[in-house]
Parts: structure tokens; sequence; C-alpha cells
């Protein structure tokens, strides 16, 4: 230690720490010893090892078993939900389906602004579903419209055009070719022309 203590009294940059040491050591022998909270121990394993084990005082647990009577089976169903609340799954879940709502609000170009004010009222919503419910029925029987006159016309276009095999009526008939114009020579034919 005395080696130590001549390094520390001689280097520049050991000796600050080393007062620093042992003005912080100095400080902790001045600490008075604390009581600690009665059930301190217990209170610690309880909430580290997950067992929802409570100390309850006497006023407290007067003041329980009051809420027990009235409540009944509502106190163990909430406290076996805040449980499940509790687990990280569960707030991840909830994360994801707030970003899930938050991506289609936005790829559908809802604002929140407009969804504050919509008329959440029984009437005004059932208004609204059959209003929408009859836009739909009106799109699909146009659809449905569109698409049987856009069928009669193709069977017409159909029935009059003429089949593969047969010349068309309207077709001009093709000129015959001069003889003398031909490149191939008049013994090819068997004719002189």
């Amino acid at each position: 230690m005395g080696s130590f203590q001549k390094h520390a009294a001689s280097c520049s940059s050991c000796g600050p720490l080393f007062s620093d040491a042992q003005a912080g050591q100095q400080w902790v022998r001045l600490l008075i010893e604390v009581e600690p909270p009665k059930n301190l121990v217990h209170n610690i394993l309880a909430k580290t090892s997950g067992v929802e084990e409570r100390y309850v005082e006497s006023v407290t647990e007067i003041k329980l078993s009051r809420w027990q009577q009235v409540l009944g089976w509502v106190h163990p169903v909430l406290s076996g939900t805040w449980a499940t609340v509790r687990q990280p799954r569960f707030g991840m879940s909830v994360a994801m389906a707030f970003f899930s709502v938050s991506l289609v609000m936005s790829v559908a170009g809802i604002k929140v602004s407009d969804v504050a004010k919509v008329d959440l009222r029984p009437s005004a919503v059932k208004r609204s579903y059959y209003s929408t419910q009859a836009r739909v029925v009106k799109y699909y029987s146009n659809m449905r419209g569109f698409y049987e006159i856009e069928s009669m016309l193709h069977s017409i276009q159909r029935a009059t055009a003429p089949a593969e095999g047969e010349p068309s009526k309207r077709e001009k008939p093709k000129p015959k070719e001069n003889n003398k114009t031909s490149s191939r020579p008049k013994f090819w034919s068997g004719r002189e022309g």
C-alpha cells in the first residue's frame, strides 16, 4: 500500500482520483444507519417474482374486505384481467393494432379530425348504412346492365360477321394477274398468253 500512496502523491492523474475515492469513503462512514421499511424484502420479492402477494395493514384490510363483500366475484375477475393487461405481449398487440389502424386510415386518406366530426347517433348511423347500401346496389345493378348490353352487342357482332370459311360479301374480288407481268415462263402454266 505504501508504494501505491507514493505513486498517487507523485502522479498527476492518479492523485486526484485517489483523493476523490478517499473523500467518498469518508462520506460513507459519516452516514447513519437507517432502519429499512417494514416488509421490504417481502415487497421486493412480491414485485419482482410476478406473484401478486400483497401485505395489507389492518385498516386497508378492513376496507378491502368491505369491497369484496360488495363486489363479490368481480375482484378475482378484475385482478386476472389486470394481470393479463400488464403482460408485454398484450401491450405489443395493442401497439400493433394501433399501428395497423393508423396505417389503414393514412392509406385511405382519413384524418382524425374527420373522424371526430362523424355523427354516431343510432339514427344517423342507420341512415348512413342504408344510403351506402343503396349506392352499392345501384352501382352493381348499373354494372349488370352495362355487361348485359355489352354481351348483346358481342352477340350481334358475331351474328353479322361472316364465318371463317366463307368469303365476305363486302370484300371485292381480287383482280386477275396479267400473264405478261408474270415472272413465270409461259410454258410453265401450259398456256400461252
